[in-house]
């Protein structure tokens, strides 16, 4: 949705990056940008083509431009974004123009710093005035060394929870900020782990939910969340890092029928209710279907402790997953211990 039609802020303060509201877009462009390229969340007839054909995405600071958006931080959600997907040698090729776009000056600030006071002057990049003390100290080249080895789930904190001064460019008040120690030499990417060849690890009966009228995460002992890889009947389950606003991690429990209710609409469903290590997906919900039917409890022995829950099927298995704590962890059904 355009900033402008916030109406919070003047159309000059929107140009500079100096209002709130543009920071206030993090979640969304997140989750936007993530379905659009995840060969994982195409129907299977698409996605090996998707994934054989698209090596780098191309783009520039479209959400700054055109929708009135902050230029430096859209960098870092395209980036952010990018390093979740499951493919790992996608490149993103960011570049920066000087038409096709009602805000091009606003570009500059990417640059940051001595680049971007000159890109200002150069004078061809807008159709009004673009202030280079707003340039800030930090450029683009600087955030990228700073936060290249770091997890992403530190970059979307940072960006989540600590940019909410307007009177600083979103690369200045990121460079201020204490690092944890970095874990590999490589870009910005959540390591993705391979499946054990057994089954390994069963964490059947250490859940936590915490009921809301509004749902909530499902949270495996690694860490990781119950998410729903796409928005389709038959879309299965897995484990991803966690986003609580997205949709695709917020679950309801209709204690009366027993369905698990994703955010997207569609209920937890048990695609091979009598396999152990039988897949789930997601189905239209329907409170006559017994495989849809779930009882969230405490797990033997553990009465009153809300990160050791079990859920369990009412035709039979527990819900579990190989990698609690990797993305890509596939959800099943297993004999509950």
């Amino acid at each position: 949705k355009s900033t402008a039609a916030y109406n919070k802020c003047g159309l000059a303060q929107m140009e500079n990056n100096n209002c709130d509201v543009q920071r206030r877009h993090l979640v969304n462009d997140v989750s936007l940008w993530y379905r659009a390229f995840e060969p994982d969340l195409y129907a299977p007839a698409v996605r090996q083509a998707i994934a054989r054909t698209v090596k780098s995405i191309g783009t520039g600071p479209w959400g700054a431009g055109v929708w009135y958006g902050d230029s430096q931080q859209y960098f870092l959600t395209t980036w952010l974004a990018t390093s979740l997907l499951s493919t790992s040698d996608m490149m993103l090729d960011y570049y920066v123009y000087s038409k096709f776009c009602e805000n091009p000056g606003n570009q500059c600030y990417v640059l940051g710093g001595k680049t971007c006071r000159s890109c200002i002057a150069n004078g061809t990049l807008h159709p009004y005035p673009v202030p280079q003390d707003r340039c800030g100290g930090c450029s683009v080249r600087d955030i990228i060394a700073r936060y290249q080895g770091v997890t992403s789930a530190v970059l979307y904190e940072h960006l989540k929870t600590k940019i909410d001064n307007i009177d600083f460019q979103v690369f200045d008040l990121l460079g201020a900020l204490e690092l944890p120690p970095k874990r590999a030499p490589k870009a910005l990417r959540i390591a993705r782990q391979r499946p054990p060849k057994d089954l390994g690890l069963l964490n059947g009966e250490r859940w936590s939910l915490h009921e809301t009228s509004g749902g909530s995460p499902v949270r495996a002992p690694g860490g990781a969340c119950l998410d729903v890889k796409a928005d389709y009947a038959g879309s299965p389950v897995h484990m991803w890092q966690c986003f609580p606003a997205l949709a695709s991690q917020r679950w309801v429990l209709n204690r009366s029928t027993g369905q698990l209710v994703n955010g997207q609409g569609q209920c937890l469903d048990t695609a091979e209710p009598d396999v152990d290590g039988g897949e789930l997906h997601m189905w239209p919900c329907n409170a006559s279907n017994p495989h849809q039917r779930w009882d969230v409890e405490a797990a033997p022995g553990t009465a009153g402790d809300r990160t050791r829950l079990r859920i369990r099927n009412r035709h039979g298995g527990c819900l579990d997953t190989r990698q609690p704590g990797a993305n890509g962890g596939e959800g099943m059904l297993r004999t509950c211990r």
